[in-house]
């Protein structure tokens, strides 16, 4: 079964009928680490995440999202802690190499986006398809070695990615039959970066470069909704990608349908760089810490 394509705002959400969600969505390594410590030290501390029937990842969320579904959370700290203080395993998520002239127009192409419209999406598309990156199965290996699964841990679990050519939407779920790390590897796509990656007959890129940053819509209908996003410092306008950053009205809108929405962001520091994967640890580091100082909150909201 091919992934499905669910255009924005759904007509028919993910959410309904569930009764706690989990959507985590941002751009950048240094995010992928900040989400794996918070959820980390929530379920040590015995706050269920896992026990939500519905959750969500896309771009750098793709892969704690995967692993909170999966019960790999302690897993994928353990990758996460090797890859800061291993230099090859970091050139094979992300090439050392100066960019080539496609790569750079693939990135120059992304920053020019000002508004994520139709047009502009399938240009950034074409422009991420024709970029000569890494052979993706270099990037699909990193991936999986990270994951440490193929097959789908649930049906719980929505990974979402971009189609290059057409600018859709699109959701990959367990129905699909789609490996789960080519799934996260496709979502994590950043045009002049990585990938892109096929999925079946789809060559999809990173799951935020669409009209959402964080597919809120999807999870409408749901009775308590937990999400992890992070703010750009530098412009809170902004994703760290350069996209409209629109992640608080989401949150606002998923709000006002009924659903119980608690929105727990990153605070990315302007002088970071979100893309740095050496810095994918201190962001595990810093994502528990954050995970501490607000267990309260959560366990008051989730429970």
């Amino acid at each position: 079964m091919s992934p499905i394509t669910i255009e924005a705002p759904a007509e028919v959400s993910l959410g309904i009928g569930k009764k706690r969600a989990v959507v985590i969505s941002g751009t950048g390594t240094y995010f992928s680490g900040w989400a794996t410590g918070y959820l980390r030290t929530l379920l040590r501390a015995a706050i269920e995440l896992d026990s939500a029937d519905l959750v969500i990842g896309s771009s750098s969320g793709a892969l704690p999202a995967a692993a909170l579904a999966g019960g790999r959370l302690q897993r994928l700290s353990r990758e996460i802690n090797v890859l800061g203080h291993a230099p090859m395993r970091r050139a094979s998520m992300n090439q050392d190499s100066p960019p080539t002239p496609s790569q750079m127009r693939a990135r120059k192409r992304l920053g020019a986006i000002s508004t994520p419209d139709p047009a502009s999406i399938m240009s950034l598309g074409r422009a991420a398809a024709a970029a000569h990156n890494q052979p993706p199965s270099e990037f699909l290996k990193s991936v999986r070695m990270l994951e440490g699964m193929d097959a789908w841990p649930n049906g719980a679990l929505y990974i979402v990615a971009i189609d290059c050519y057409t600018g859709e939407r699109v959701v990959v779920s367990v129905d699909t039959g789609i490996p789960i790390f080519a799934a996260c590897a496709a979502s994590m796509s950043l045009p002049g970066h990585n990938g892109p990656i096929w999925l079946n007959d789809r060559l999809c890129m990173d799951g935020n470069l669409g009209s959402s940053s964080a597919h809120l819509d999807l999870a409408a209908g749901a009775e308590r909704v937990i999400v992890l996003a992070a703010e750009n410092r530098r412009d809170e306008t902004r994703e760290a990608s350069g996209l409209p950053n629109t992640v608080e009205l989401e949150a606002t809108e998923l709000a006002s349908t009924g659903s119980k929405t608690m929105l727990i962001t990153a605070m990315l520091d302007p002088e970071l760089d979100p893309f740095d994967h050496s810095l994918t640890a201190q962001g595990m580091q810093d994502g528990s810490l954050q995970a501490e100082e607000e267990f309260t909150d959560v366990v008051n909201f989730w429970e």
